[in-house]
């Protein structure tokens, strides 16, 4: 998951620096939006459009995952055959 927001987040960066102005906008949308349905299949996601282009991802009860280019990390353990994600000190 991790490496999926940093991407994620990478993608924003690119985006906010680049703004309408370049071609490869679409190819970063594109990859952008692969991003997206990629780490949605692992975890449940809300996915808000930025003006500038890139998205801001929250998780759980609106636990920020990515906000512009900045990703928050996440952790994993398994408890009793189960995948428990932490959010700082939040599952």
């Amino acid at each position: 998951m991790g490496c999926l927001s940093s991407q994620i987040a990478r993608i924003n960066d690119t985006i906010g620096r680049t703004g309408n102005a370049d071609n490869s906008l679409l190819h970063l949308q594109d990859e952008q939006s692969e991003l997206v349905r990629q780490l949605s299949e692992i975890i449940d996601v809300d996915v808000l459009q930025r003006a500038d282009g890139g998205v801001d991802i929250t998780i759980g009860n609106g636990r920020a995952l990515v906000v512009g280019e900045n990703d928050y990390a996440l952790t994993m353990t398994q408890v009793s055959g189960k995948t428990i994600v932490h959010a700082g000190s939040v599952d």
